[in-house]
């Protein structure tokens, strides 16, 4: 291994570290313990005050003592300074049970605010393994296909690990000058050939950007040196539970979607979010980032649910971000919780 770069200078370190990246530290946040406690002793101490100064002024001054201390020691402040964490730990403990699993309890408080939730799309509410994928273009040699292979396997994106897992070869060849850029694509070299997968205007198929958008899927374009190879052409499975989680959040929550594909699968996505304009497309990284600060600055408390490294700036803004995973093992710094793809369906009920 060769470290080219310091972690400081990666592309997801800039992304943490823009301007519009200040989120508060834990002890700015005001939890409701902290606006409870200051009513509730003032409210304590008026109550024994006044139990003490009835007695008093009835000529039963031991009586009026003990009512003063017996109001203080029984509801003393140290009772909710206790059972407010121990109620919130114990709701991690259940939420974890159900494959939901919270950064600390400060993000149970968080979630309570929301009134905006903004979807990522690839991996996020779609299903990474069950999407179709068929090849248009020049026929692939069984070279060609393992030099794919060799590629795709080398990335966590959600479109990459579909490609890698629907071609399913047993060996790689060595890649050399790999690289990957968020929301573009990756290339490399395989047997001193260049190969570029990704986007249409990453991969210079820039006049098919907007062409047979009809058929409603996700196309994945490839280079191999200068010649325009083919393009995979992927329909998406939604997760279970999407719809039903829309409609049931709708009545008092925003949505938004942000994809850094084209616009092909529009119609298919309209059917959940409708046609209010909330659907955009060609989002980058930074993209992401900038749109959720700027509900923000719209006094709006927003979730971003994503999947992960590739959302990193986006999960980190919002005010919470959720990561969405197919592996919970997956390394998700941004994020304040991880779910379970499995149990996206209970997403409503969380």
């Amino acid at each position: 291994m060769e470290v080219l770069h310091e972690v400081s200078q990666s592309r997801l370190t800039q992304l943490w570290n823009e301007s519009t990246l200040k989120k508060q530290e834990a002890s700015e946040i005001n939890s409701v313990v902290d606006k409870v406690s200051k009513v509730f002793t003032i409210v304590v101490i008026f109550i024994a005050i006044t139990a003490g100064l009835w007695h008093i002024f009835s000529n039963d001054m031991p009586k009026g003592l003990n009512a003063f201390t017996a109001v203080l020691i029984i509801t003393c402040p140290c009772a909710l300074a206790l059972s407010y964490p121990f109620t919130l730990g114990n709701a991690i403990r259940i939420l974890g049970n159900q494959k939901f699993y919270l950064k600390n309890t400060q993000v149970i408080e968080k979630l309570s605010k929301i009134d905006t939730i903004v979807f990522d799309k690839t991996g996020t509410i779609t299903i990474v393994g069950a999407a179709a994928v068929t090849y248009v273009g020049a026929k692939l040699s069984p070279d060609q296909l393992k030099s794919i292979f060799s590629l795709t396997s080398n990335s966590t994106h959600p479109l990459s690990r579909v490609l890698s897992d629907h071609l399913k070869l047993n060996d790689r060849k060595k890649v050399t000058e790999f690289s990957e850029i968020p929301g573009k694509g990756l290339e490399g070299k395989v047997d001193d050939i260049h190969i570029c997968i990704g986007s249409a205007s990453y991969t210079g198929w820039e006049d098919l950007i907007d062409s047979n958008s009809s058929d409603n899927a996700t196309k994945v374009y490839v280079t191999t040196g200068n010649t325009r190879t083919g393009y995979f052409i992927i329909r998406n499975n939604y997760r279970p539970g999407l719809s039903e989680t829309i409609s049931l959040l709708g009545h008092d929550k925003q949505f938004h979607l942000l994809s850094g594909d084209n616009d092909s699968e529009k119609e298919n996505l309209e059917q959940f979010f409708g046609k209010s304009g909330n659907i955009h497309f060609r989002q980058s990284p930074s993209d992401k980032l900038h749109f959720i600060a700027n509900l923000q600055k719209q006094n709006q408390h927003v979730m971003m649910l994503g999947d992960g490294l590739n959302d990193a700036g986006a999960l980190r803004q919002s005010n919470a971000g959720i990561a969405v995973s197919d592996n919970i093992n997956n390394f998700s710094p941004a994020c304040d919780a991880i779910l379970d793809a499995n149990v996206f369906e209970k997403f409503h009920l969380f």
